[in-house]
């Protein structure tokens, strides 16, 4: 990579070494570095515990194959071993920042993916399976794979003595991007089969029932914590006769799940857009521009059902934000490309837009109106980065508007793209 990037230098100057590569559908050397980085970021966080079961009640996956853990004379109850989990965390840290730097990835790849997949398998197989780590594991495990066939591809055409496939090249790290994309899509997409198989084809027509879902996660929630605030809204109705024995249990119900059974239409209408969001989320991969408005809709679609549903996806949310929104990558279009790279009135418009909404969340912070809701999911894209290590606010702030600027500009451009250019005065006429 180091070899590549001073040949590149000194035959095309920096700016091309770094920046060349980057289009609508590709992603060159420094736009890989920052997919990388903020990818590692990501993984890190995610492995920042300490498994506590100490044996695998109900393995499921890796640890369902009895003969390879007989092999290797141990199980991944291991991992709960302080001593050992300390040494597998070191050797994870040291292999990120081999994936960082975009050295050794055929090695560095398979211990992360190792580690995170293990360490997440024990906790699934305690009778009880969580899919809020699925998407991490299916990003890890295909880009070990794609770094497994580049590494094949190049040691082939090394020994035929033939040029690489540009795809392969050493500073096209557009597999990454890509790759990364496909496989979140597919995850929304077996989540869309999900639904349709649980409920024989009638998800959306039920789909106002979920108003009965976002009340037992609020109980769920007040008996976990005692906490109040989960216990208030709607009162419900009276039962009639009185009953002593339940009467204690009927809480008021959550003013959303309140309104969703008040409005079936308008609940399908709105589970349904999140029903076909992760439908076409492939959608993505036609470009730059696709994804980024899809990235946005699912960042949207994770804060909304939060809002709702009290249910977190937070690595979902990150992975689409890094990969699918990918403000550093416009950051490079724009420097890279002078059609890409926005005027004055657009910097100018957009940060004022940035900087107006950010006042306007946190004037209603404090709310929980539908529209403070709306206002704050504006912020959700740019905030993934900083709410990752819980910035401080003199710190987040100014880095989600600067983010929030990019996005706003990347969105008018896009939209500006993909205008019909009008016909000249003389075919008009001819018309």
């Amino acid at each position: 990579m180091m070899s590549s990037l001073i040949g590149d230098w000194r035959t095309r100057g920096w700016r091309a070494a770094l920046l060349g590569g980057t289009g609508l559908r590709d992603a060159g050397r420094l736009e890989g570095f920052f997919l990388r980085a903020l990818f590692a970021m990501v993984v890190w966080c995610s492995l920042d515990f300490t498994p506590s079961y100490p044996d695998l009640p109900r393995p499921v996956g890796l640890a369902a194959w009895p003969a390879l853990w007989e092999w290797l004379g141990w199980d991944l109850s291991r991992l709960t071993d302080p001593v050992f989990w300390g040494k597998c965390l070191l050797w994870t840290r040291v292999a990120l920042i081999f994936y960082t730097a975009g050295v050794g990835l055929s090695l560095a790849l398979p211990v992360v993916t190792l580690v995170h997949i293990g360490a997440r398998t024990l906790n699934n197989s305690q009778g009880a399976t969580h899919h809020g780590f699925q998407m991490l594991s299916l990003a890890l495990l295909t880009q070990t794979l794609v770094v497994w066939l580049l590494a094949a591809v190049r040691l082939s055409s090394r020994l035929r003595k033939r040029p690489l496939p540009a795809w392969a090249g050493p500073g096209n790290w557009t597999w990454i991007w890509t790759y990364t994309i496909a496989i979140a899509a597919a995850a929304y997409l077996v989540a869309v089969c999900s639904k349709i198989s649980a409920s024989n084809g009638r998800w959306l027509k039920n789909s106002p029932y979920l108003a009965t879902e976002i009340v037992k996660t609020h109980r769920q929630n007040y008996y976990n914590r005692l906490d109040p605030v989960f216990i208030q809204g709607v009162p419900p109705a009276a039962a009639n006769p009185p009953d002593p024995a339940t009467d204690r249990y009927r809480h008021p119900i959550p003013a959303p799940a309140d309104w969703l059974s008040r409005h079936p239409v308008l609940a399908r209408w709105i589970f349904g857009g999140g029903f076909f969001l992760e439908m076409f989320a492939f959608l993505a991969l036609i470009d730059r521009r696709a994804a980024l408005a899809v990235g946005m809709a699912l960042v949207a679609l994770h804060g909304s059902v939060e809002w709702l549903m009290e249910l977190t996806f937070p690595l979902n949310q990150q992975v689409v934000a890094v990969f699918f929104v990918n403000a550093p990558g416009w950051v490079i279009l724009m420097a890279r490309d002078p059609a890409w790279r926005p005027g004055k009135k657009l910097w100018l418009g957009s940060l004022l837009s940035a900087a107006l909404l950010m006042a306007l969340c946190h004037v209603t912070a404090s709310s929980d109106s539908v529209g403070a809701h709306f206002l704050r999911l504006t912020q959700e894209a740019a905030a993934v980065v900083p709410d990752l290590f819980s910035f401080p606010p003199w710190l987040k702030w100014p880095a989600v508007l600067a983010t929030q600027t990019v996005l706003f500009a990347a969105l008018v451009l896009s939209a500006k793209s993909l205008r019909i250019p009008r016909l000249p005065a003389r075919f008009r006429r001819a018309a």
